[in-house]
């Protein structure tokens, strides 16, 4: 997937061909789409979508334990939100989601 990498953080900003050129980030797209309503349950109807979350691959981190080759924790577990089993908003995602290359 080609993201900006605010998505990552949860942050929703897009500033036309700025982010792209600035921001881009390829991640690997590893399953778990779920999404959730405004009371964190989750649904499947699409006017009812408030948060949502998946997996992702990048480069710099064990996927498994979010450490880096030194073992040590890559990040402030408090400001990221996509890594692990967090959530994005849905303002987030449209904003920083660029489009994905599928590969058969």
């Amino acid at each position: 997937m080609m993201i900006d990498a605010d998505m990552i953080d949860n942050k929703s900003s897009y500033n036309s061909l700025v982010d792209i050129g600035n921001d881009s980030h390829w991640v690997v797209y590893e399953g778990g789409l779920q999404f959730y309503d405004k009371n964190g349950k989750v649904t499947s109807v699409l006017d009812d979508i408030e948060s949502l979350t998946f997996r992702i691959f990048t480069w710099g981190y064990n996927p498994v334990d979010y450490k880096n080759e030194k073992g040590k924790p890559i990040w402030d577990k408090n400001s990221v939100f996509l890594l692990g089993n967090n959530r994005i908003s849905v303002k987030s995602f449209k904003s920083n989601y660029y489009g994905y290359i599928e590969v058969y």
